[in-house]
């Protein structure tokens, strides 16, 4: 029985009757003289037992009630049990395997324990973890001092954890009142500390229940723990968001890395009650090392996938490029063909009458044509011609609060045909092939897509009807790289998918004197775009991108103006321009993903463009051979977050 603040140097031998010590209620006894002997040493009584020297008995030592506590001390090579209630605590040397149901503390208000066999943690039992400090402490660490953490090393065994025990870190209360540590402040972690608490040469076994989080933690945060990451055979503590969504959106996060941001409170959810994935586990080790709100921000954009949802809006764009190819071919006649009273009702018939003529495929006479070279005598050709275009558009996407943005160049050429041109009707078809690369923020692609197409237009009283349809194929190669290291970065070359494109016209030319006409006209287009899932792998940071299938409406009102003799192959040149306004509804506008990362739901969105758009154009035509002329323009549209431009070159020739 020890007493109250009793210390002894003397050396004790235990029996094969075994020995008992007995600590007194509230009391700390040191020990130093160590322990000899083949028998088992059992400590009891509700005080606390400090052992200073080393031990060496074989029988075991059973812990029972109270507290045994190293100081540079060791304890023999037998078995090693801390009951339910008791605790071993300490800095020292412990040789044999040790079963934990009661509390196990590694150091002395930090301290390293080192075990030379296997330590196990039973249901019930708690393994309290003293952080004072960012040094992981050594043997050489000084007993008592801060600025450390506790660490166990466990040179040759396991860790094995059993269902049902505890993980505590503690940051508070560390010192006792003769240490020199004691009233130091408190160490508070912060964002990006991780503490390597545990290392067993064997590896760790099973994972702790739950995480006590501990007072003293900075506002926001918490800790979450990590168990043989990367093969270390180590256990580890990170100090991570309490909500990693929260702290994005703080750090002006867009959208799709706040979605990512769930997905990781998720998994801290999981992780702290001992129930998450080593998937999941390495995607959140990846990123707690961040140390601000901003990284973590950045880290969590560029796990979005945001190149997926890119493509689907550029795939939107290309298609629209076709069928204003197609519509600025319709245009090149504007008004030809269409009675006189249509125009303006005082007109000049015999001009209109040449006009129609060179409209249903006979050439105008040298009274309306610019061109010396035309020949009177001879008015007619075959109704058949084609033509081609060369095509090229720079689109900007601006960032904003919902995803980062994108530029991207498509590079197109289209070729179609008229096959019936007849009192003011025009039926034709053509094909497109298009190439367009993609630059998000984080990835990159290139789209490839080819499609057919038909157009028509034709004269209804007073006004012109168009018409145009098309349905393409579509195969994009995106990539985006790895963040985390766990990979080398992504790329998925077989990306396939359809898209489509239905628009009809209304437009209706008015002369406004003998050498302008102008055409107001308003069309609505229906568009849709599918594109298959995409799975980049198993690695944790890899995404799985669900099919998508998205579909929009645009309508467009505005003027075109040009010189009303404008029918091309008889003029040695011609211009039109026009302006319009539109919306466009948010469907292919601005598209949203489901996806998941580490087996949790995600979304991937693009920029918030605005729906009105603004755009204008300006073409002009030069006859280059009796039956052949070429032509150019320039186009844009405009709105809020995104931009188009486009140059276009192309020849017409009708045999």
């Amino acid at each position: 029985m020890l007493g109250a603040g009793e210390s002894s140097s003397q050396r004790f031998s235990v029996t094969n009757n075994n020995g008992w010590i007995t600590s007194a209620a509230k009391s700390k006894s040191t020990l130093s003289g160590g322990f000899t002997g083949a028998g088992a040493l059992t400590f009891n009584g509700t005080g606390k037992t400090v052992l200073v020297g080393a031990s060496s008995h074989t029988g075991g030592t059973t812990v029972s009630q109270g507290a045994l506590e190293l100081q540079n001390g060791s304890l023999g090579s037998g078995s090693v049990t801390v009951a339910t209630g008791a605790e071993l605590r300490g800095s020292g040397t412990i040789d044999g395997e040790v079963q934990v149901f009661g509390l196990l503390k590694p150091g002395n208000s930090p301290g390293y324990l080192a075990m030379n066999s296997s330590v196990t943690m039973n249901s019930g039992s708690t393994f309290q973890q003293d952080i004072a400090g960012t040094i992981q402490a050594s043997q050489l660490t000084p007993i008592g001092a801060t600025g450390y953490y506790s660490f166990m090393n466990i040179t040759n065994g396991q860790f094995i954890i059993n269902s049902g025990s505890i993980l505590k870190p503690m940051l508070q209360n560390l010192f006792s009142t003769d240490e020199s540590g004691y009233g130091s402040t408190p160490y508070t972690p912060k964002l990006g500390d991780q503490f390597r608490i545990i290392t067993a040469a064997g590896g760790i076994n099973g994972r702790f229940s739950s995480l006590v989080q501990p007072d003293g933690l900075a506002s926001g945060t918490q800790f979450v723990s990590f168990y043989n990451m990367n093969s270390s055979n180590s256990l580890d503590l990170a100090v991570v968001p309490s909500s990693y969504k929260t702290t994005i959106s703080s750090a002006s996060g867009n959208r799709n890395a706040q979605s990512v941001g769930w997905v990781l409170d998720q998994i801290t959810q999981a992780n702290t009650s001992g129930t998450s994935t080593s998937i999941q586990d390495k995607l959140l080790y990846s990123i707690s090392n961040q140390t601000s709100g901003s990284g973590i921000a950045s880290y969590a954009q560029s796990l979005a996938g945001e190149v997926y949802a890119a493509a689907v809006a550029t795939i939107a764009q290309t298609t629209q490029r076709v069928q204003q190819a197609v519509l600025t071919r319709l245009g090149d006649t504007m008004g030809l063909g269409l009675p006189n009273s249509m125009t303006n009702a005082a007109g000049n018939t015999a001009l209109m009458n040449t006009t129609n003529t060179a409209l249903n495929g006979g050439v105008a006479s040298s009274a309306v044509s610019t061109n010396p070279n035309v020949n009177p005598a001879n008015e007619s050709f075959s109704n058949g011609n084609v033509w081609g275009e060369l095509a090229y558009q720079k689109g900007n996407r601006a960032s904003d609060s919902y995803s980062g943005g994108w530029n991207s160049n498509l590079y197109q050429l289209v070729f179609g045909s008229d096959f019936i041109k007849a009192n003011g009707l025009t039926v034709g078809g053509g094909f497109a092939l298009s190439s367009t690369t993609l630059n998000p923020t984080y990835g990159s692609g290139t789209i490839q897509q080819g499609s057919l197409f038909a157009y028509g237009k034709m004269p209804v009283k007073e006004y012109v009807v168009d018409a145009m349809a098309s349905f393409g194929l579509n195969s994009s190669n995106l990539s985006r790289g790895d963040i985390t290291n766990l990979s080398g970065g992504f790329s998925n070359k077989s990306i396939n998918g359809n898209d489509a494109l239905i628009s009809l016209g209304l437009s209706r030319p008015i002369d406004l004197d003998t050498n302008l006409r102008v055409t107001p006209f308003a069309r609505v287009i229906w568009q849709m775009v599918t594109q298959s899932s995409v799975n980049e792998g198993d690695v944790a940071s890899a995404l799985s991108v669900n099919s998508y299938t998205g579909n929009g409406v645009r309508g467009v009102i505005g003027a075109a103006v040009g010189s009303k003799t404008n029918n091309p192959m008889t003029e040695k040149y011609t211009y039109r321009a026009y302006v319009g306004v539109g919306a466009d509804s948010s469907g292919l506008l601005n598209p949203t993903m489901n996806a998941s990362l580490a087996g949790l739901s995600t979304s991937i969105t693009t920029p918030n463009a605005g729906a009105a758009f603004v755009q204008a154009g300006l073409y002009g035509t030069a006859k280059i051979a009796d039956n052949a002329y070429a032509y150019a323009g320039l186009s844009g549209e405009a709105r809020s977050g995104q931009t188009l431009g486009a140059v276009n070159v192309g020849v017409k020739i009708q045999f």
